[in-house]
């Protein structure tokens, strides 16, 4: 790893703004095809999904959301 790319890591963060994959409030459009907790479980697979992208771009990377309830829910993930 060069000097630079390794004090640009050291420099940049990715942020990821998320909200708790809940039933009935993630993914409604593809509730009629997936089912409300199918729905919700694809919401939590593609958040895992950009999580699991951003940390193996090797930068630091920090999750962003609208409540302390949700960072909760988040946590739990």
């Amino acid at each position: 790893m060069t000097a630079d790319l390794s004090a640009r890591q050291q420099d940049t963060c990715i942020i990821l703004f998320a909200k708790y994959p809940a039933p009935n409030k993630a993914k409604t459009r593809l509730q009629p095809a997936l089912g409300i907790d199918g729905a919700a479980r694809m919401a939590r697979q593609l958040l895992l999904h950009s999580i699991e992208q951003a940390i193996d771009t090797g930068f630091s990377v920090r999750a962003m959301c609208e409540s302390s309830t949700n960072r909760s829910m988040l946590a739990s993930i």
